[in-house]
């Protein structure tokens, strides 16, 4: 016991619990936590080991180790401070922390050296992304080789070194010829198509593809029946397993060209009734040269179609450039809408306001993309609307109140200063009719009279006492006018009203200092006092 005393240096020291006064709550506190810290902490590392026994590929296993051994050393340490408690093992518990030192800094030194090899390792994300790559790459070729299969263009591989001999089809394409799979790869193209009847041909056609690398064609199909159909193909070349092909779809345009026939018999009609539009329309190429144009763009112009025909349509407006820069937007959104410019008739005097339209349109019959050109000559809605908007801003900068009533005298309308003379804001006016100003002290005649003016005379000029919103009384001076629309002969009535009752105050305090002045001030004054 002495020797076992002596090894864990108990000599000489007292237990903690000394420290703790020996308070049971304190000292099974401490020793509590620690036992608990004690229990986790040598749990910890055998879950690691489990872990690292489990999963062979584990990488860096000493690091594993080396912590899993930090760990329990740690444990340890809070082992023996519950144990210092009662029993005073402190060199005992010295030497385990020594001992948790040096491994807890040979762990540390070991993750310095092994961080950066495990940064350089791809992360969870990172390998879930390449899993998801590579499932989207095996579902795509699956994709592909299911669409190959039963998509409803027909596809096809043709060796030429094979004498151009069909090496590979879909079922669609023979659904289209209408025959089996073995008999069809043993066809050729002649045997399909009759357009390529000669080795010459087929070595034009070969030399196209591996000169453009792809490229679309229109020809004839010969079926199973013996019938031929117009098809159009989509050729390109594959370099696959050391071997040259021609691959591609087709698909039967029978019913294009159907509808293309029906297309040109209706041109005429469609040109016809481009002529009687109300409205210019031209058509132009990408240059913008005028290709054609109907009779209503002569007469907005003043230039004959003929001489119209080939010319720059921009040289026609104020700003050619602003046209001329419009070109690539209709290029890139396949119209553009609105477009104000300004044109000059041939006249040179006449300026013109007109809105464009202008869309691309592809014509079957040039085989090109042109702009087609609708245009509208706005100058007179652009005038009334001028009127319209100086009508609106005399209404609302007047000094004088202003104030427009229905037929049936509901207020449809005021101005700002209506509502800084009667105080009432629009919400609380609008739909009111004009007793709301009413002061009570007008006989009903005055109204009447009022009504009798406006009904015969269209008009009535005069003071009245109106009462403001507050309550307070003032004279106004009113100009009412009816207005009567002729298309459905409906009446609006406007006043026009002004607060006259600061002026009424000022001559009223003023009127002998006034006088006065004009005695004072008029040659004539002398003699006017004479007479009077």
């Amino acid at each position: 016991m002495t020797a076992l005393i002596d090894l864990f240096g108990l000599n000489g020291f007292i237990a903690h619990g000394y420290c703790l006064l020996w308070s049971p709550v304190l000292l099974w506190l401490h020793a509590g936590s620690d036992f608990l810290i004690f229990l986790a902490y040598f749990t910890i590392p055998s879950a690691l080991i489990y872990f690292i026994k489990q999963r062979k590929d584990t990488p860096y296993p000493q690091l594993v180790i080396l912590f899993a051994g930090f760990i329990i050393a740690c444990g340890t340490g809070h082992l023996l401070s519950a144990l210092t408690i009662w029993i005073p093992l402190y060199w005992l518990e010295g030497w385990i922390k020594g001992f948790t030192a040096l491994i807890s800094i040979a762990t540390a030194a070991m993750m310095f050296r092994v961080i950066p090899q495990a940064l350089a390792l791809p992360t969870i994300k990172q390998l879930q992304e390449e899993i998801q790559q590579r499932k989207i790459i095996e579902d795509q070729l699956g994709l592909f080789e299911n669409m190959f299969k039963l998509t409803s263009d027909c596809m096809f591989m043709i060796s030429p070194k094979q004498n151009f001999r069909l090496v590979l089809v879909n079922d669609a394409t023979c659904r289209h010829f209408g025959e089996q799979r073995e008999q069809l790869l043993k066809s050729c193209i002649p045997d399909c198509d009759p357009n390529f009847k000669t080795q010459n041909d087929l070595d034009t056609l070969w030399l196209n593809v591996k000169a453009k690398k792809g490229f679309m064609i229109e020809s004839l199909h010969r079926l199973g029946s013996g019938m031929e159909v117009p098809v159009e193909i989509s050729v390109n070349y594959l370099f696959y397993q050391d071997e040259e092909y021609l691959v591609g779809f087709f698909h039967n345009i029978t019913e294009r060209k159907l509808a293309e026939k029906n297309l040109r018999a209706s041109v005429s009609y469609i040109h016809s009734l481009l002529e009687a539009n109300l409205d210019p329309v031209i058509t132009l190429n990408m240059e913008g040269k005028i290709l054609s144009a109907n009779k209503e763009t002569e007469h907005i112009t003043g230039i004959t179609t003929n001489q119209l025909m080939g010319s720059d349509f921009s040289t026609y407006f104020i700003k050619p450039e602003i046209l001329q820069a419009s070109y690539p937007e209709v290029l890139a959104k396949g119209f553009i809408e609105d477009y104000n410019l300004q044109l000059q008739q041939s006249s040179g005097k006449t300026l013109l306001d007109v809105l464009l339209n202008i869309s691309l349109y592809y014509n079957e019959q040039a085989k090109e993309t042109e702009m087609l050109v609708v245009m509208r000559n706005i100058t007179e809605q652009k005038q009334a609307d001028e009127k319209l908007q100086i009508a609106a801003s005399v209404f609302a900068h007047a000094r004088e109140g202003i104030m427009v009533t229905d037929s049936e005298g509901k207020i449809i309308q005021v101005n700002d200063a209506f509502s800084e003379i009667s105080g009432y804001g629009q919400e609380e006016i609008l739909g009111k009719t004009p007793r709301i100003l009413s002061s009570g002290r007008q006989q009903k005649e005055v109204y009447t009279a009022i009504w009798h003016d406006l009904m015969t005379k269209g008009h009535w000029y005069g003071e009245l006492w109106n009462r403001r919103k507050n309550g307070e009384v003032y004279v106004a001076m009113e100009n009412i006018s009816a207005i009567v629309n002729k298309q459905d002969n409906s009446r609006r009535y406007v006043a026009l009203l002004s607060d006259i009752q600061p002026f009424r105050a000022f001559l009223k305090n003023n009127w002998h200092p006034l006088r006065a002045l004009f005695w004072a001030q008029n040659p004539l004054s002398l003699y006017y006092q004479e007479l009077l």
